[in-house]
């Protein structure tokens, strides 16, 4: 570990889970054998292949959630809605300022009203959608759904991107996997150790710079992730209950880091409930076509490695429905597969972009607020210009981390401002009175 690059301390803990499979050292092994350091990509260099780093705590997964807010749960000013739907939120269209949100519960519209701004934090598909809902978003596509236009904005659910990737399936005839059996359960729910403490070959992850990118800069376009090689246990889940699987699969999966292709994000209708409509125009770049298939290609080298010929790795042959008129292996193969059966990431970025005011394009500025409406912030991955080159977990909290700061510096020194409700003018200096300050 790169110690000149980490902390020690704080809330959201950060290390490798402590059980880690003899395949997943074997994959690190095979990476070097093709050329490949193995180091800490989230220090000073970011090609390379490790066990991943990851937010847990005593071998269990650990959010933002558990890090962040359960221990403070019980702060007065801290209230949490559960079961609730955000309609839209509350913008004055005569001052372009945002004074509270409109949320459905128990099947009751809920006003909260509040005091200082707005946050919007959804993610990349939920916070567009709810700029939209609330009138904020291109004209023309407003009033086709019939949601009263509050302010153009043409960038909202537009530069939506995504990290895109491919499974290379093998079969492997080593079956030594630790059995999931009563003892292993014992030991990981009394000592938070063994086999359950760890998520298999997952964590090994890899970056590299495809044979399209500079190898002069530190810049990977490729990821590598690693997947099956489960344990030895019943497709029920019952622990002692076991099943003999013969070869077990393995997915090696690379994965487009810097997509050019971007795609975008509508309302299908004006019901807050209704799912958007997400056009993800994968591939719609050739260039994202033609990195993917060179990370097959890794992906096939790196099965032929002596680290991992004595586990028997077998490409799995089966042609990809659609493609069986092409000649298995081929870059056109290869291409028609990518196509067929692409693998998103669940890294969705982009859709409110962060930008200059004369970008007209962008969403939001430098301090995430949104452009032409006051009191209102985007705070989430959606403010993203280009996804990041990598997963984007820790750069969501770092976004989250940021976003408080610019909060606190504008509000922390500023007098408490009060709102009124424009419909009767009654002024209002708290967040939150029951389930909200009006009813309707």
């Amino acid at each position: 570990m790169d110690r000149g690059y980490h902390s020690e301390g704080g809330l959201l803990q950060v290390s490798q889970f402590p059980y880690h499979p003899p395949l997943s050292r074997a994959i690190i092994k095979a990476a070097e054998e093709l050329g490949h350091p193995i180091r800490d990509v989230n220090g000073i260099y970011h090609t390379g292949f490790q066990i991943a780093q990851t937010t847990n705590r005593n071998g269990s997964r650990l959010s933002a959630s558990r890090a962040f807010v359960r221990p403070f749960k019980n702060r007065k000013n801290l209230d949490i809605v559960m079961n609730a739907t955000v309609t839209k939120v509350l913008v004055s269209p005569q001052t372009k300022q945002a004074y509270g949100v409109e949320l459905l519960r128990d099947g009751n519209l809920v006003n909260i009203y509040s005091t200082k701004e707005v946050i919007v934090s959804g993610g990349a598909v939920n916070s567009p959608q709810i700029l939209l809902l609330s009138g904020i978003g291109p004209r023309k596509e407003l009033d086709q759904v019939k949601v009263p236009l509050v302010h153009d904005l043409p960038g909202v659910g537009k530069n939506l991107q995504n990290h895109v990737a491919y499974f290379v399936n093998f079969h492997i005839n080593d079956t030594n996997t630790a059995p999931l059996n009563w003892a292993t359960a014992m030991e990981y729910l009394l000592f938070r150790d063994g086999l359950m403490s760890g998520t298999g070959i997952s964590e090994v992850t890899g970056f590299i710079n495809s044979k399209y990118s500079d190898p002069n800069l530190d810049h990977p376009d490729l990821q590598f992730f690693f997947g099956g090689f489960l344990a030895n246990c019943a497709r029920t889940g019952m622990v002692g209950e076991r099943v003999d699987n013969g070869s077990r699969q393995i997915n090696i999966i690379p994965t487009v880091l810097h997509p050019k292709s971007r795609g975008e994000l509508r309302l299908k209708d004006r019901n807050p409930r209704s799912h958007p409509l997400i056009f993800a125009n994968y591939f719609t770049h050739p260039d994202d076509v033609k990195v993917l298939v060179e990370g097959i290609r890794f992906a096939l080298r790196l099965a032929e490695t002596k680290a991992l010929r004595r586990y028997g790795f077998q490409l799995d042959k089966t042609p990809v429905a659609g493609c069986e008129g092409l000649t298995f292996g081929s870059d056109n193969y290869w291409e028609c597969a990518v196509k067929r059966q692409t693998g998103p990431e669940n890294h969705q970025a982009g859709s409110c972009k962060m930008g200059p005011k004369d970008d007209p394009m962008a969403v939001v500025d430098a301090q995430l607020r949104i452009h032409g409406v006051d009191r209102l912030r985007v705070i989430d991955t959606s403010i993203m210009p280009k996804v990041t080159t990598g997963n984007t977990n820790a750069p969501a909290i770092m976004i989250g981390e940021k976003g408080a700061d610019m909060i606190k510096a504008r509000w922390l020194t500023s007098p408490t401002y009060f709102f009124s409700n424009p419909q009767n003018n009654q002024r209002v200096s708290r967040q939150w009175d029951g389930l909200g300050v009006w009813r309707r």
